[in-house]
């Protein structure tokens, strides 16, 4: 799902609300959906965070190699378990 279809669904106050939970304005998240705004990394992972992964990081920024971040927190996290 595309963001601007994700917002779209929403009612005008679950759009605020989700909004509020990135840490952002519901006008920002719309420049996003209609492509004149670029996310920063930490506004993409709250977007994928708080859409329950209907929106992932990967179509907010492709150039970012998430692949890459996301092995990586995962090999810390099994590090830091073994440490413990």
């Amino acid at each position: 799902m595309q963001l601007l279809d994700y917002l779209r669904s929403m009612t005008p106050e679950a759009r605020e609300d989700f909004a509020r939970r990135c840490g952002t304005s519901p006008d920002y998240l719309l420049q996003i959906g209609y492509g004149n705004r670029r996310p920063k990394i930490a506004l993409a992972v709250s977007i994928e965070r708080e859409s329950a992964c209907q929106i992932r990081c990967e179509q907010l920024l492709p150039e970012v190699d998430w692949i890459y971040l996301r092995q990586s927190a995962q090999q810390q996290a099994a590090v830091e378990e073994r440490a413990t």
